[in-house]
């Protein structure tokens, strides 16, 4: 009982240092308080002092001096996270809190986000800056600014629904949403409506163990979604997978996969594992594996769309309703995954590089933002929208600027086609002109073509309407 007692002691003498540690600046003034206390009365049991209380002080100090050691060990590891302590003790710390209190639901009087007056001016007057162009959308456009949150786009008018750290993922049939907060952080998973250009919620839960990025879909009361762990390598995955992959050696790999989540709830149902997956891949294995390099993010899943129809299913071979459509950037690949075996079905690879969002067509066809598929050295940016048909792979035809005109985005990019002849298109440049936009392309041959002729939505300074995603909801919202 005694060595269970003194180790006890140890650890939670440990926890505290580390605990302490994670103060920040006060860590130094405490600690030194601490040993000047353990110094005088170090010094006050070596001259024998005997007053009674001084006496029982002194002895606690002497027999558990001990304790000091682990106390220091602990704050040295808070201060240099050593072996990455930090990173799983805030997560074991936020996992018990959402296993206590997994979700919060929100009533019709406290859902409300009400912006203070102070901050909904500034976020109005930043949005000023922001140019809009009198093209006819039959519908409204939600906005994930990185600085400004969630902005409503209807018409000519612009309307902040929250502040800034907001990441939107998807909307759902009912065009209720799905967004995070704090997507940089400790994040929480949000469903909300929107009533009256009022964002209200519906529930939020904590994400404990993983992280959601980039951009989702939901079908049949499932959000399917973007996820990572962070992964110590090599392991037994990273051998498997052979070529570059197999000699790296860092701690946190970013693994990642597909979160499937509850509509009404948020809660974790299920994670497919990319990398296993595409480790075991048999029919164009090889050649997917062969261009996983990158040690720190080897895929880079950017992209879910799930096949809802079946129509939409048929232009895959052997496709089904509630297959997967995903994007990987970092190794120019797209696949379709099987929904209940999670075999690799379609690849399509190397016809185009960082590529995002690819989007299936009523046609037939699949539109995907390629961007840098143009040389770096082109005048008219290095980005290009390309559309392939489904079954034969084949590319059918693509479109880029021309003339005066620039398109380039080195990251994000997004495409939703409104008919057969029309595509909104997003666009962010953080370097070139460092422009961001929203545009229509006109196609009157149907097919992404020099043809096709630009009707701009939206247009700012990229630096200060740098924007995560974009999503059009349906005109009843």
């Amino acid at each position: 009982f005694r060595i269970w007692f003194i180790f006890s002691l140890s650890v939670i003498t440990a926890y505290a240092g580390w605990w302490l540690g994670r103060l920040g600046d006060y860590r130094n003034a405490i600690l030194f308080l601490l040993i000047v206390l353990l110094s005088i009365s170090l010094y006050f049991t070596y001259h024998k002092i005997k007053t009674t209380k001084w006496k029982r002080a002194n002895r606690f100090f002497v027999r558990h001096v001990f304790l000091f050691i682990p106390f220091v060990l602990g704050n040295f590891i808070a201060v240099n996270n050593l072996f990455q302590v930090n990173t799983w003790m805030d997560g074991s710390m936020v996992f018990l809190k959402s296993d206590v209190t997994p979700i919060h639901y929100f009533n019709a009087s406290n859902g409300k986000i009400t912006l203070d007056s102070t901050v909904k001016q500034a976020l109005q007057s930043t949005l000023s800056h922001l140019r809009l162009f009198d093209y006819p959308l039959t519908s409204k456009i939600l906005i994930s600014f990185v600085r400004q949150g969630l902005v409503l786009l209807d018409g000519n008018t612009l309307t902040p629904l929250t502040e800034q750290h907001v990441s939107l993922l998807t909307v759902l049939p009912d065009n209720s949403i799905i967004y995070i907060q704090n997507p940089w952080g400790s994040q929480r998973l949000v469903r909300a409506v929107i009533e009256n250009n009022v964002l209200r919620k519906l529930w939020e839960r904590e994400i404990p163990t993983y992280h959601l990025h980039h951009w989702g879909d939901a079908f049949d009361n499932v959000i399917y979604q973007p996820e990572r762990k962070f992964v110590r390598i090599p392991n037994n995955v990273s051998l498997k997978l052979g070529g570059k992959f197999a000699s790296c050696d860092v701690s946190n790999s970013h693994f990642e996969g597909v979160a499937l989540l509850d509509v009404q709830t948020g809660k974790l149902l299920k994670t497919i594992d990319l990398l296993t997956i595409l480790a075991s891949m048999k029919e164009g294995g090889d050649a997917v594996r062969k261009s996983i390099s990158n040690c720190a993010d080897p895929l880079h899943l950017n992209s879910i769309k799930v096949l809802k129809d079946v129509k939409t299913a048929s232009y895959f071979p052997h496709g089904k309703v509630g297959d997967m459509l995903i994007s990987m950037r970092n190794i120019n690949t797209i696949i379709l995954l099987d929904k209940d075996t999670s075999e690799v079905k379609w690849v399509l690879q190397n016809t185009f590089v960082r590529q995002h969002d690819p989007t299936i067509t009523e046609k037939g066809t699949l539109l995907v933002f390629d961007n840098k598929g143009r040389s770096s050295t082109s005048p008219n940016g290095t980005s290009r929208i390309d559309e392939f048909d489904i079954a034969s792979r084949k590319l059918l035809g693509m479109w880029g600027a021309t003339g005066n005109d620039y398109f380039g985005s080195y990251w994000r990019g997004k495409t939703h086609p409104l008919d057969a002849y029309r595509t909104i298109v997003q666009e962010e440049r953080p370097y070139a002109n460092h422009t961001a936009s929203m545009f229509v392309l006109n196609c009157p041959k149907q097919v992404m073509s020099d043809s096709c002729t630009k009707s701009l939505i939206f247009q700012g300074d990229g630096s200060t309407f740098s924007y995560e995603n974009a999503m059009p909801l349906s005109s009843s919202t």
